[in-house]
């Protein structure tokens, strides 16, 4: 569904690529920890399985609102803590979803977890890019949301300005955003 709002061609391995499929030299100990250490796993047994994100109420409006909204729904800056991704499926399992993030690590991780599910969510879609310059047509995409997506682009304050300035191409009309401004360091 998502492929076809793509404006641009892509490498094509298990999910489409718009950086190298290789991780970027700052960020390999990072992916490596993440799959060494099993991070989304273990975050998606606390907040799913587990109930935790159901326990705490955490972006449950949030969630409901984007839900709501439906259509097509871009989660931006996955991260290993998927952002809204998990809230909104508790929401609606059947959500029309792109787990997205520049480190494909992080994509890969989302996609194997997924695929090792005996009920995985039936609608998500992965695919690894740069926010900062999203590869779908202009008004093309319902929603787009992402927890603490914005204040962590790579590049400070220009970079966010022009991920924002993506993010208002790519949404139609119509369309939602729906971000928080958490900081995260190492």
């Amino acid at each position: 569904m998502f492929i076809d709002c793509f404006n641009r061609d892509y490498d094509m391995y298990d999910f489409p690529h718009f950086v190298p499929r290789e991780e970027l030299a700052y960020n390999v100990d990072y992916a490596e920890d993440m799959v060494r250490e099993q991070w989304i796993y273990h975050r998606w047994r606390a907040d799913i399985e587990q109930g935790s994100l159901m326990q705490s109420g955490r972006f449950k409006a949030e969630a409901q609102k984007i839900a709501g909204h439906g259509g097509m729904i871009l989660e931006i800056c996955a991260g290993p803590g998927g952002g809204f991704m998990p809230a909104i499926l508790l929401q609606d399992y059947n959500a029309n979803i792109m787990i997205s993030d520049l480190c494909p690590t992080v994509v890969r991780e989302w996609q194997r977890l997924f695929n090792d599910m005996d009920t995985p969510p039936p609608n998500v879609e992965y695919a690894a890019f740069n926010t900062c310059d999203m590869p779908f047509r202009d008004n093309s995409l319902d929603v787009i949301c992402g927890s603490a997506a914005i204040i962590n682009i790579e590049g400070g304050g220009d970079s966010r300005d022009r991920a924002l300035r993506e993010v208002y191409r790519v949404l139609k009309p119509d369309g939602l955003f729906v971000f928080d401004y958490d900081f995260v360091t190492k």
